[in-house]
């Protein structure tokens, strides 16, 4: 590391070495605070196959707290199932089902509203991680390294990067009870305000953080095999036991110097910050070779938009498949696609994928020349990996200006699509003859005004 010498010219750096200027350092210092439901008394909460249960915490008041820092603890009892049957969980992302999850006011102001929390997180978490924060993630927070040269998907594709992809579930042994300790970090719900590493303050508004957990049956069942999706797939029995150990770990501020200066700002001028806000589209197609989604974006939704995801899901949301999104030659569902912005291409050709067989005059691996560079230094870890956890980036940032910018974080800098009008994004895909799930992801920019008087978006 060096340092510009001082000495009127901005064409000279200097050596740490022989650098003594001194500089003060604040930087936070966290400690864990369990904060209790606000909804529920205890810490358990029962669950059933198909009914759902909402889970909220209320942040305490004048305390300063980082939320990308903090973390949902649980401990999930899949009780032992039948000799020679074998429970699952899902394991590579939220893993509570495709409920609403929501942080927002007392009054009704959502920063956030997550529908599909679990399809969102099973890519955007992956996409957001770095490869080395994912290789050394514990096994108690999502995803983490399957650490087996067995990992499979909830539809049997075999491993394709022994020890180091994702575990997509977690087999307990034949007839074993299995207890499975989590401790999901709210970071892994990239692009929210859920992961932005700040220190926040909301004085004595009340704040909410709110799930629900879906029936069992999206994220739980029983297979007659080991592999997840071989062998007689069903419902757990005996059913999934009451939830434990349901706490919310927020990291709470302990630096006094930083505590006092965010306190002083939100009293006098209010505390103005960048927010990432996914706003998320669902349609399910009929059964056809062709399909087409269409989506308005208006600029209530955010001053810029970022980037967006589409991802194509089985239309069966239950049991082994409700979190299918798998396009290879073993489960295809887009052979090739485009898509338009106010109904210009945002690609130069059609882009074939590579679930169509191999050819000798066409490489059909289209999609992964344009979403690899998303992927690179991420969980995903190559195209097999990607075609698993299969989706397509629309990117409207400026990513080699953001690694140009060294110290400034991307979390301070207004980057995207301008949304000055309304616009109207499409996706065209030739797909196998079947209903498909249209999940899209758009990844809006806006900012968020916090004062005494209240919470409101600037």
């Amino acid at each position: 590391m060096s340092e510009a010498l001082n000495t009127g010219k901005s064409n000279e750096v200097i050596s740490n070495q022989i650098f003594y200027k001194q500089l003060n350092q604040f930087a936070p210092r966290y400690k864990y605070v369990k904060v209790n439901m606000s909804n529920i008394l205890g810490n358990t909460v029962a669950v059933t196959a198909t009914g759902t249960t909402q889970v909220q915490f209320k942040l305490p008041y004048n305390t300063v707290f980082n939320l990308a820092k903090s973390k949902l603890s649980t401990l999930v009892p899949i009780q032992a199932q039948t000799t020679n049957t074998y429970g699952q969980l899902v394991y590579d992302c939220w893993p509570f089902g495709n409920q609403l999850v929501s942080f927002e006011t007392g009054n009704g102001l959502q920063m956030l509203n997550l529908p599909e929390p679990s399809k969102y997180t099973k890519v955007v978490s992956k996409v957001n991680t770095s490869f080395k924060e994912f290789i050394t993630t514990d096994i108690a927070n999502l995803p983490h390294p399957c650490n087996s040269t067995t990992n499979t998907n909830g539809n049997n594709t075999t491993v394709s990067v022994p020890y180091l992809e994702p575990q997509y579930y977690s087999t307990s042994a034949s007839a074993t009870a299995s207890n499975i300790p989590l401790f999901y970090e709210l970071s892994n719900f990239g692009n929210t305000i859920l992961s932005l590493d700040k220190d926040l303050y909301f004085g004595q508004n009340d704040i909410y953080l709110k799930y629900t957990i879906g029936g069992t049956n999206l994220w739980t069942y029983q297979t007659s095999t080991a592999s997840p999706g071989t062998g007689t797939i069903a419902t757990l029995n005996p059913a999934l036991g009451a939830l434990q150990n349901v706490y919310l770990y927020l990291a709470v501020e302990q630096n006094p110097v930083i505590i006092d200066n965010i306190i002083k700002q939100y009293l006098s001028s209010g505390l103005r910050f960048l927010i990432d806000y996914p706003i998320v589209t669902k349609s399910t197609t009929l059964a056809s070779t062709n399909q087409a989604v269409v989506i308005p974006f208006v600029p209530a939704m955010g001053k810029f938009l970022k980037r967006i995801y589409h991802t194509v899901w089985n239309a069966t949301e239950s049991l082994n498949t409700a979190l299918d999104n798998e396009n290879s030659n073993a489960n295809a569902k887009v052979t090739s696609y485009n898509t338009y912005l106010d109904s210009t291409k945002l690609q130069d050709d059609v882009v074939y994928t590579a679930v169509t067989a191999n050819s000798t005059t066409t490489i059909y691996e289209d999609d992964w020349r344009i979403n690899q560079p998303i992927c690179k230094d991420t969980a995903i870890l190559n195209y097999s990996v990607y075609q698993k956890n299969w989706f397509h980036a629309d990117d409207f940032m400026n990513p080699d200006m953001m690694k140009q910018a060294g110290v400034v974080s991307s979390q301070n800098v207004r980057d995207g699509l301008p949304m000055e009008r309304g616009i109207q994004w499409q996706f065209i895909a030739t797909t196998a003859n079947s209903s498909f799930i249209h999940d899209n992801f758009a990844i809006f920019v806006r900012e968020l005004l916090v004062t005494p008087s209240g919470i409101m978006f600037a």
